[in-house]
């Protein structure tokens, strides 16, 4: 039961992550875009790359030692 709790907390923060890496590109590709900018872009999406991957690998945790 604490594993499932403690996975479920887990994956809904990865997706809540993944909102908010979503959001920040948003916001970045809204305004100018110079180099820094771009490069802070690409940092994100790597950023947002990780949190899918967060995501994706606590959910299938969740469905083989969840409940």
């Amino acid at each position: 039961m604490i594993l499932d709790a403690f996975l479920a907390y887990l994956h809904f923060t990865a997706i809540f992550m993944l909102f908010a890496f979503l959001a920040v590109q948003a916001i970045l590709i809204k305004g100018p875009l110079d180099a820094r900018t771009i490069r802070l872009v690409g940092r994100t999406d790597l950023w947002y790359f990780g949190a899918a991957m967060g995501a994706l690998l606590t959910g299938l945790l969740r469905v083989g030692f969840g409940a």
